[in-house]
């Protein structure tokens, strides 16, 4: 069997002598893996690096980043968090430079140039709207190619924007939900301002919410505390030992039941001591 994940740090690391989910999914199964998720990278970029495995792979685990990244022919982590780190005097990621200029094979004073070119993009030419749009039509690609090809795959949104426009186009709040609500038909993967992947599975709550509920059960860290965790974060792919264990179960489940079905998958049925009685599921 071979697998590929496909995505951001949400599905990076692999570690054989940690429980990481990614490895664990791959060491049950006896897999073979063909593709990992690159830390702060556009959904573009896990696209295009799926493309030539999509033949190859027997499973395939997308987890579908923000829509706020900057694609770039570099291939670097270009969102918010990295451009303002790397622009700025403080955060570990400034102290670290060298780090990432030797990871991405170019000189330190060439990575901060292009950090503050991406700094300028975001603050005078960078549109949230146009960057939604983009991100809905690389979806609706990949799903109805995985869909023809009848690949197994399982969806994760690693954000609440992940699958969805955020534009309310000056609509109340209860429009909006009636929108949203609605189901254009029982073929089509929109529902209003939403994009429902129709090749397999899709988790109902991002996994962002999973590793930002898990910060906040630490009831000795402070909101900064929190803050600075989730922009420098070390735990594997954003969960503890034991979530990572959960999320792999998960899929272990779904790929030895061999049910992929493009039905909802609910993720408070397998996170049961993180309570998400506050978090807005988005589907």
């Amino acid at each position: 069997m071979k697998i590929a994940f496909a995505g951001d740090s949400f599905c990076m690391n692999a570690s054989p002598d940690t429980p990481s989910w990614p490895h664990l999914v791959a060491k049950k199964l006896n897999a073979d893996i063909i593709q990992m998720g690159h830390g702060g990278q556009h959904f573009f970029h896990a696209v295009r690096a799926l493309m030539p495995n999509i033949l190859l792979a027997d499973i395939i685990v997308m987890c579908v980043s923000e829509p706020y990244r900057v694609i770039n022919n570099y291939n670097l982590p270009m969102n918010y968090t990295w451009v303002e780190q790397l622009t700025t005097k403080t955060g570990d990621h400034w102290k670290n430079r060298q780090r990432w200029a030797d990871e991405y094979n170019m000189p330190v004073s060439k990575l901060i140039k292009i950090a503050e070119a991406a700094n300028d993009y975001y603050i005078h030419i960078f549109d949230n709207n146009i960057a939604e749009v983009l991100q809905l039509m690389c979806l609706s690609f990949i799903d109805q190619l995985l869909k023809e090809h009848k690949k197994k795959v399982i969806w994760f949104p690693c954000f609440s924007q992940s699958f969805e426009m955020s534009t309310r186009n000056g609509q109340d709040e209860t429009h909006y939900e009636a929108l949203k609500t609605r189901i254009v038909s029982q073929e089509s993967p929109w529902i209003a301002l939403y994009y429902l992947p129709m090749s397999g599975p899709s988790a109902n709550i991002p996994l962002f919410e999973i590793s930002h509920l898990e910060l906040k059960m630490d009831k000795l860290f402070t909101d900064a505390d929190i803050d600075y965790q989730e922009k420098n974060d070390t735990r594997l792919n954003h969960f503890n030992d034991e979530n990572n264990i959960n999320m792999a179960n998960l899929i272990i489940n779904i790929i030895n039941n061999d049910d992929f079905t493009p039905k909802e998958i609910k993720m408070e049925e397998h996170f049961l001591k993180i309570n998400f009685d506050e978090v807005i599921k988005v589907r």
